[in-house]
């Protein structure tokens, strides 16, 4: 029981860390994106 657990705190721990590492390119490639704009909205 205690290795299934472990498994899966694994699973969980690959996944969170895939998808905050999927926002942090998410929110570089809107930064990307943003900095031209925003001067010209000034």
């Amino acid at each position: 029981m205690a290795q299934a657990r472990v498994m899966l705190q694994g699973r969980v721990n690959a996944v969170v860390l895939k998808r905050s590492h999927g926002l942090l390119n998410f929110l570089q490639e809107l930064g990307h994106l943003a900095l031209p704009v925003i001067p010209i909205r000034r």
